[in-house]
């Protein structure tokens, strides 16, 4: 062992045909841990960052009254998202080459921000946010998404935290 400290197990082995001596990591198994480790906390943080664009887009809108390319296409790849999660189909089927619900750990907490909402026209009312032409209706839907996102958001970031490697994690 190259030092006590290291969290990563090294091997010093002494090679006869050469004077210097060799490490080499004695427990790949670990190292392949720590990586998809990364990799999960990664894809939090990426759906933390997108939800936290989607709320600004929605701010936006709220003030303009005016979608923006980008609102639309979050709202879209949300909608669909959710749509295949309650038809029980294939969510990885129609999903977009850029979609922020590509990896487990973003389908499984967008999943679970649906289930806590319980609005069963959640995907419905994101849909119908742009195309509301009663005033009412529409701010209902953008609180609606605005609690949705805001919830994703600080879902993602809690799961974030929490990971294994992580500073905060347990």
């Amino acid at each position: 062992m190259l030092t006590p400290e290291c969290k990563y197990t090294y091997m010093r082995d002494l090679c006869t045909t050469f004077s210097h001596q060799a490490c080499r990591l004695s427990c790949p198994v670990r190292e392949d841990c720590m990586v998809r480790t990364s990799s999960d906390r990664t894809n939090y943080l990426s759906l933390a960052l997108e939800a936290r664009k989607t709320i600004k887009e929605l701010l936006q809108f709220s003030e303009t009254g005016t979608e923006s390319a980008e609102l639309k296409e979050a709202l879209n790849d949300t909608v669909e998202s959710l749509r295949a999660l309650s038809s029980g189909s294939s969510l990885f089927a129609h999903l977009h080459p850029r979609s922020s619900y590509e990896y487990y750990e973003q389908i499984r907490t967008l999943q679970e921000i649906q289930s806590v909402m319980k609005d069963e026209n959640l995907a419905d009312r994101l849909s119908a946010l742009s195309g509301s032409l009663d005033a009412n209706e529409r701010k209902q839907n953008l609180e609606i998404a605005l609690t949705f996102f805001s919830a994703l958001e600080n879902r993602a970031l809690q799961r974030y935290n929490r990971s294994t490697g992580s500073a905060f994690g347990h």
